[in-house]
């Protein structure tokens, strides 16, 4: 075997080893490189420690913040509610004495002796059409206090003593009891009162029936009184007394016998009287009467179709809705 290597071989290994590649081999780094390196190493450190720091201290600051709880307002006192009352009559857009209601049904005609009865001044009807008051439902005037939410008692009504203003004293949260017309009746210009879920009995009704300053009250709204019939016979004396609504747990059904005789009634609702048809015929034969509801009677079908069939003119409303049979029914908005 010969063991002598030929040029050509020896050409082929060369081409061989320049063809592979060769890995660079990294030189030592400077001084420099060196110091950078150090120095991003050191920032990358001290912002880790502030990022860890930082969050600790939020973690443990928010634990030990009490937890915010927001505050239910409070509702008025009594007395607030009374000045705030007060306050928005004094903003309120004047529309006292209001446009008349040329749409209003047409009245029933009274004897020329009534003109001159006890309570009116001679020479002026005391059958005068009445004022639009009982259409105020929806206003703010500046003669309407009004209190609707808050509990008023007795003691409470003490601001509002004397004021020439009010014409309309509406408490619908009310507490009033006897021992709180005093107040009411210092009113001096008063011509409608509205005590709702307020117990007013016999002794209050006397006390505003005997009071100078009612004698021109033409509305007066008592749904949850106390009275009896002895009560109301007091509203005589009231002679320009138009509206009445009342309910009372103490009214039996004859209390008509006594309602019937506040003659200058026009409008009459009754809640949870129980009437029977004899009470109501005595109610609607009242000759000035123009409106009537009824609300928890103890009135028979053929007793309201007497009604209808007697009285047609009489406006009707059974437990706040009208009858089948009323000749006036019709759809309220």
């Amino acid at each position: 075997m010969n063991d002598t290597t030929s040029p050509s071989d020896t050409s082929d290994s060369d081409a061989a080893s320049s063809s592979t590649p060769v890995a660079a081999t990294p030189g030592p780094l400077t001084i420099r490189a060196k110091r950078r390196r150090r120095i991003l190493i050191g920032l990358g450190l001290l912002l880790g420690i502030v990022a860890v720091t930082g969050g600790g201290y939020w973690w443990t600051q928010s634990r030990n913040q009490p937890a915010i709880i927001e505050e239910t307002p409070q509702p008025p006192t009594p007395a607030e509610a009374v000045a705030q009352a007060l306050a928005a009559m004094q903003t309120a857009t004047p529309l006292w004495p209001p446009a008349v209601n040329t749409n209003a049904r047409p009245t029933k005609t009274d004897t020329a002796e009534d003109d001159t009865s006890e309570g009116a001044p001679a020479g002026e009807d005391s059958d005068a059409p009445l004022p639009p008051t009982a259409n105020y439902d929806d206003q703010l005037s500046n003669s309407l206090l009004e209190i609707l939410d808050i509990e008023i008692a007795d003691k409470d009504l003490a601001p509002i003593e004397g004021n020439p203003e009010i014409l309309q004293l509406h408490i619908d949260a009310g507490r009033i009891t006897d021992e709180g017309i005093p107040s009411i009746v210092s009113l001096p210009n008063l011509i409608e009162l509205r005590l709702r879920k307020s117990p007013i009995g016999d002794a209050g009704l006397a006390a505003l029936a005997d009071s100078p300053n009612m004698q021109n009250l033409q509305i007066l709204n008592l749904p949850q009184a106390a009275c009896t019939a002895s009560g109301i016979l007091e509203l005589k004396k009231l002679k320009r007394l138009r509206n009445l609504r009342l309910g009372s747990l103490n009214a039996r059904p004859e209390i008509v016998h006594a309602i019937v005789q506040l003659e200058s009634l026009r409008a009459i609702h009754l809640i949870d009287i129980p009437i029977t048809d004899a009470g109501l015929k005595i109610l609607a034969n009242m000759p000035r009467l123009d409106s009537l509801y009824i609300d928890g009677a103890a009135v028979t079908a053929g007793g309201w179709e007497w009604v209808f069939q007697n009285h047609p003119e009489i406006h009707i409303h059974i437990n706040q809705e009208h009858h089948d049979h009323d000749p006036h029914r019709h759809e309220h908005k």
